[in-house]
Order: C-alpha cells, then sequence, then structure tokens
C-alpha cells in the first residue's frame, strides 16, 4: 500500500509573475499527478470486505476483549491459551503429536524449549538428566486414575497380571473311635469221681464270664497345607481401546 505524493507544486507556480513561462501548468504535470493518484488508491483496501496482502499489523486488544474489533495473531493465541494452557492432557488417535503438543512416552525433552510445560509440570513425570531436560507423563500401556487420596499425582503402580498372593491354609481334624462294651465267655472244668478215687477232669457245661468293660479309645488329627502363589497366566483387564495421550507444551 502506498500513499499519494504530490509532484508538481501548483502553488508555486501560483506565486510566479504574469508571463513566466513556468507559471503555465502543462498537460503532462497534469498526468503525472493523475498517474500517482491512480497508484495510491489502486494499491489501499476497500471498505468493503478489503483483501490485505503482504504482512499487514494492528492493535493487539487486551486479553478477553469480545467487540467486532480486528483479532490479531497474538490475540488469538493468547486465547488459545486459555482454552488450552501448557500441560493440558488429551487423547489422540495417532503416533504424531498435532503440532504444539508431545506424546505422552515418558520422553525427556528440553527445559529450554518447552519451557512454559516445564514451569506447569516440572520434574513430577521424572527428572530428564537433572539439569536440561525433564520427561513427560508416560501413558504407554498404562490408564489413568484420580490423583488425591490414596494416589499421588505422578504415582505409578498395578498389575495386568492376577497375582495370588503367597499364603497356607490349616486343616484340623477330630477323629473319635468308641469301643462299645463287651464280655468274654471263659469256660472251666471239674474235677472227675471215676473208679479208684479219681477220673479224668470233664470241662463243665456252664460258662463262667469276665468283667464288661471299655477302652474309651479316642484319636485326633491336625493337617497344615502350605501354598505359594505365582503371577497369573492370564491378564486381568477391563475392556480396553487403545488411544495415545498428549500433553500441550
Amino acid at each position: 500500500m502506498t500513499d499519494y505524493t504530490k509532484t508538481t507544486d501548483f502553488a508555486a507556480k501560483d506565486a510566479l509573475s504574469t508571463g513566466n513561462p513556468s507559471k503555465i501548468v502543462k498537460g503532462t504535470e497534469i498526468d503525472d499527478e493523475l498517474v500517482a493518484i491512480s497508484g495510491a488508491v489502486a494499491s489501499k483496501a476497500d471498505k468493503a470486505s478489503p483483501t490485505f496482502t503482504g504482512t499487514p499489523a494492528a492493535p493487539t486488544a487486551s486479553s478477553g476483549t469480545s467487540t467486532t474489533q480486528l483479532a490479531t495473531t497474538a490475540f488469538a493465541m493468547g486465547a488459545a491459551a486459555l482454552v488450552m494452557p501448557s500441560g493440558a492432557m488429551l487423547q489422540w488417535p495417532t503416533a504424531t503429536a498435532p503440532t504444539g503438543f508431545l506424546l505422552c512416552t515418558g520422553a525427556a525433552v528440553s527445559r529450554t524449549i518447552y519451557a512454559a510445560l516445564f514451569a506447569v509440570i516440572g520434574t513430577t513425570f521424572g527428572a530428564g538428566d537433572g539439569t536440561t531436560t525433564f520427561n513427560v507423563p508416560n501413558f504407554n500401556n498404562r490408564m489413568p486414575i484420580g490423583a488425591g487420596g490414596l494416589y499421588a499425582v505422578g504415582a505409578t503402580g498395578g498389575s495386568k497380571d492376577a497375582i495370588v498372593v503367597s499364603h497356607s491354609h490349616t486343616a484340623s481334624t477330630s477323629v473319635s473311635i468308641s469301643d462299645p462294651t463287651h464280655s468274654h465267655t471263659l469256660p472251666y472244668f471239674t474235677t472227675g469221681s471215676g473208679g479208684g478215687g479219681g477220673g479224668p477232669d470233664v470241662l463243665g457245661g456252664s460258662g463262667m464270664y469276665t468283667n464288661a468293660a471299655s477302652t474309651g479309645i479316642t484319636a485326633s488329627a491336625s493337617t497344615s497345607i502350605s501354598t505359594t502363589g505365582s503371577s497369573g497366566t492370564g491378564a486381568n483387564l477391563p475392556p480396553y481401546l487403545g488411544v495415545y495421550f498428549i500433553i500441550k507444551t
């Protein structure tokens, strides 16, 4: 866009004395002025639906302005930072993060290049090399859980496998044996009375019994069963769908 610059000083011509040839306005001088005016007008945008070329500049409105004032790139970037501040995390469908974001893979990145992000998360997810880098969150094969109370921000844990904890069981068994009362028959002999004053002994015909008695025998047993736990072979996971996580730089 150019401004009109007058090439002929017509007021100076008016001040010349009558009869001075330079006082005369020539047609070429008029043509030169018209060409300069036409060029200046052609380089300016129309008021209705103007189209700008080059790198036009305008005053930047203060944050939060909501009028018909033109929004500069500086204003737009400031507004975007309010909507999506550094450190905000989103889910993302591809392995390439969009401009202004990093994949949450636990990578160590520059504290200088990503100063705004470092100012928010610091070394919460890892200190990098301890001086020039820091780590972004690592969501590879992980799912988030709300921090606070049981879980601190940046804490990790859990296992995808079912674990049987090593433990033991004790079984106690009591066995009772009852011996009912019983008795035994005891036969006896009688002395014979045959000729000569003595005959053979003869087995008597009636029984002689022992006293009834019980043994009262009891028995008991105690058994201890020991079991050792191990990592389960099957994953203990809810139904899932894999996505990437990204963080605003």
